[in-house]
């Protein structure tokens, strides 16, 4: 994680500018690379849709310009998760979907799968990955169990630490790992319209949601809050609010 995005992605051009420079690969993970990525702020154009409609997302991403020092500001960016697989992809010299089934999926069983690819045939990074809740469900398993599954280490466990442990600060009582979101209560995987997995260490429990949700997932993190948590204390469920 602390090897340079300039060594190990050849679309990433510095152009002199020396925090860009310096950006690695656990910036991207913990999205805290400084670069110029309004993404979902009110008033600004969304670099995601331009990135998409760019027709060469690697390249959108990487000649994106630094207004922060790396590791200073947290910014959600779908760019940095994208350039993630790019990177898997430049390294491994297979495509992150390629390399999910051979390393992850295969093992765990998880045939029924759909992952899109950019234009340029990078499998994407921030979104566009379809399988079901049962799979989902297998995800949040491996990692309550430190990466083990049927007596096989297929992530090993210190990567499962440190991907699960606070990064960087979101707001109060949500904070970032390496792409997986971190409470109090553990630790979550959230895609858009409600998608999530819900990993609870401490109740040994893994809760999964699929959604069509149109407030990212506000229905999800309401139905935990309000009923499944308060069932796991005393085996009553909160009332329902207006």
């Amino acid at each position: 994680v602390s090897a340079r995005v300039a060594d190990v992605l050849p679309a990433w051009k510095a152009d002199g500018d020396a925090r860009k420079a310096a950006v690695t690969v656990e910036n991207l993970l913990t999205m805290e690379a400084g670069l110029d990525w309004p993404e979902g702020v009110y008033g600004a154009s969304d670099p995601l849709m331009e990135m998409v409609r760019s027709g060469r997302w690697v390249e959108f991403v990487a000649d994106r310009s630094m207004v922060a020092e790396p590791g200073a500001v947290w910014q959600y960016n779908t760019g940095a998760s994208h350039l993630l697989s790019a990177i898997l992809q430049e390294t491994t010299h297979i495509s992150a979907a390629a390399f999910a089934y051979r390393y992850l999926f295969g093992p765990l069983g998880i045939d029924e799968v759909t992952w899109s690819t950019d234009p340029q045939g990078v499998t994407i990074g921030g979104f566009g990955l379809q399988m079901t809740a049962p799979d989902m469900a297998k995800l949040g398993y491996l990692y309550l169990h430190d990466g083990e599954w049927d007596g096989q280490q297929v992530v090993p466990a210190e990567w499962v630490a440190a991907s699960t442990t606070s990064h960087a600060g979101v707001e109060p009582g949500l904070e970032y790992g390496y792409q997986w979101w971190v409470t109090a209560e553990g630790f979550q995987a959230r895609g858009l319209y409600g998608q999530q997995i819900w990993v609870l260490p401490d109740l040994d429990m893994v809760v999964v949601f699929l959604s069509d949700v149109r407030d990212e997932g506000i229905a999800p993190e309401y139905l935990m809050r309000q009923f499944v948590l308060p069932a796991t204390k005393d085996g009553q469920v909160g009332e329902l609010e207006d």
